[in-house]
């Protein structure tokens, strides 16, 4: 018989540019979910929740809360984006809301499983839009 090896080798490190999920989101545990995984070293993301700029979509939701979590523990929320400790950050990325009313929030994550939740700060209902997007390191931009 005849044995070869072959060495493989990723010639273009994997990048994440953007996920989003568009969805209802109701009165009490109706809440639009999204998840996301870190898979190696410390990465940047900016996680925004938009409901009034969406253009041309009915019924949006009015005022989007987020809320990150890690495991059972929320480690993040914001309602509204320019309130957040790294807003400035939010704002240079050219990823920021276009109406203040919408929620952003830039972190620094270690390698794990992450679940976003949207739902509303003044218990109205409506369609939102949750995006998560990578900046900086091997998986952004």
């Amino acid at each position: 018989g005849v044995t070869q090896d072959y060495n493989v080798t990723k010639a273009v490190p994997a990048r994440l540019g953007n996920i989003s999920t568009r969805g209802f989101v109701g009165t009490g545990d109706q809440v639009l979910i999204a998840g996301f995984i870190v898979i190696e070293g410390s990465k940047g993301v900016i996680i925004t929740a938009k409901g009034p700029s969406l253009a041309n979509v009915p019924n949006v939701l009015p005022n989007p809360r987020l809320v990150v979590f890690s495991g059972n523990q929320a480690i993040a929320s914001n309602n509204n984006w320019q309130t957040d400790a790294r807003a400035a950050e939010v704002a240079a990325s050219g990823l920021a809301p276009t109406d203040p009313r919408e929620a952003a929030i830039f972190l620094s994550l270690a390698p794990g499983p992450y679940t976003v939740q949207v739902s509303s700060e003044d218990a109205a209902t409506g369609i939102g839009l949750v995006e998560v997007y990578g900046v900086g390191g091997p998986l952004g931009r």
